[in-house]
This record gives structure tokens, C-alpha cells and sequence, in this order.
């Protein structure tokens, strides 16, 4: 598997990940940051991927209980 199969498969595995663990409203703000964050990235000569994998994951523990 090629870099560009891998990091695709990386963050669709996080983008489930995300899905499965947060609520509606929580996953749809998620998608939303993570377009920003690609757009942001893609204006500013960054990693667009590394920006929408950071995105995808920064709330994916926000609705976990203390047991988690």
C-alpha cells in the first residue's frame, strides 16, 4: 500500500472513529472543523491530510465518561 492508500485509509478509519463516539451535533461540528482545517492548511502551503486528521480527532474524547 502506497502513502497516499495509507494516509486515506488513516482518516477514514478516524473519521469513523469520530462518527462512533460522538453525538450528531458533535460529529457534524467535527466535519465542519475538519473542512476548515484542510481549506486553512491548503491556503497556507501546510499538510491539508495531517490538518483534516488533526480535525477529525479533536473532540473524540469530549463525550467519553470518566471510565474511558
Amino acid at each position: 500500500m502506497d502513502d497516499h492508500a495509507k494516509t486515506h485509509t488513516l482518516l477514514e478509519e478516524a473519521d469513523a472513529f469520530a462518527r462512533s463516539r460522538l453525538s450528531i451535533a458533535r460529529y457534524e461540528h467535527t466535519l465542519r472543523v475538519a473542512d476548515t482545517a484542510e481549506n486553512l492548511a491548503l491556503a497556507h502551503g501546510l499538510d491539508a491530510d495531517r490538518a483534516r486528521l488533526a480535525a477529525l480527532l479533536h473532540d473524540a474524547a469530549r463525550e467519553m465518561g470518566p471510565e474511558e
